[in-house]
């Protein structure tokens, strides 16, 4: 007999049982899941940080698109300040003084005597002198009351200009001081632009850095010295000189290098021929 024809025997009437497949038998039943207890208090902080954060974020971003808007808007200014700068050059210095003219009297005796007949009077009265005529005492004394660091600055004394700016505000000297340099009171008085306005300031920083490029330090205050006022009419130090002390500048002394040099601060006080009245 064969194998395959022995099968085992079913009881009749009754279908066969299928599997039931894997897509459709039921899930397994789900763990439930803990629900977490949220941090009320972390959750202000963040959202805290993050504003914070956020706006810094933006003002650094406003700040950098305006310091660019501004350095760009200075580099146009200071470029047009600059091409004036270059236009100062130092040209040689016109000298003038009095024209006296002179002739014979008689005198009682029937001698005669040579005397000034007329005098005709010049608004502007200097003596040009070169630097190497000037003693190096008179030139220390006037570079000590007017720029102490005259020989070593590039035009601008910064820390004198920043004491200066502050003095305005806080007054910690008890008079008022300048924070302009030798080299800026030359541009000064070459230029005449003596407005006081920020602008004519720039110009004049500007205009001096420019100077001290071009010229050396005894080039420019051998000029200074020819040029500054020393009262009324007299200007320059070698008129000064005579004017003041009857002698050449050559011969003039330490302590009369100290009175000339502190006439052109104000004139009209430390000259020494101001008069003054007893208290």
């Amino acid at each position: 007999m064969d194998n395959n024809s022995i099968r085992d025997p079913q009881p009749q009437g009754m279908t066969p049982v299928q599997p039931i497949p894997a897509q459709m038998q039921a899930p397994p039943p789900r763990k439930k899941k803990k629900k977490k207890k949220k941090n009320i208090p972390l959750l202000i902080l963040k959202k805290f940080i993050t504003v914070i954060a956020t706006t810094l974020l933006s003002l650094f971003l406003v700040m950098i698109i305006t310091g660019t808007i501004v350095a760009t808007a200075l580099t146009v200014y200071v470029l047009d300040f600059m091409e004036d700068a270059t236009n100062i050059t130092l040209s040689e210095l016109e000298s003038g003084s009095d024209t006296y003219f002179y002739g014979y009297t008689t005198q009682e005796d029937g001698t005669k005597e040579l005397t000034v007949l007329k005098q005709l009077k010049t608004d502007l009265q200097r003596i040009p002198v070169s630097i190497d005529r000037i003693p190096q005492h008179v030139r220390n004394a006037f570079v000590y009351t007017e720029d102490e660091r005259f020989y070593v600055h590039d035009g601008v004394d910064y820390k004198r200009t920043f004491s200066a700016f502050l003095n305005m505000f806080i007054h910690f000297y008890d008079t008022d001081q300048g924070g302009s340099t030798i080299t800026q009171q030359l541009i000064k008085n070459l230029t005449g632009d003596d407005e006081h306005t920020p602008q004519r300031k720039i110009r004049e920083i500007f205009s001096a850095m420019q100077l001290e490029k071009s010229y050396s330090k005894d080039e420019i205050l051998e000029t200074y010295l020819n040029y500054i006022g020393f009262g009324g009419p007299i200007n320059g130090i070698q008129l000064a000189a005579t004017r003041y002390f009857g002698k050449n500048v050559e011969e003039l002394t330490t302590p009369e290098a100290a009175v000339l040099a502190a006439i052109p601060q104000s004139p009209q006080y430390y000259g020494p021929f101001v008069e003054t009245e007893d208290p």
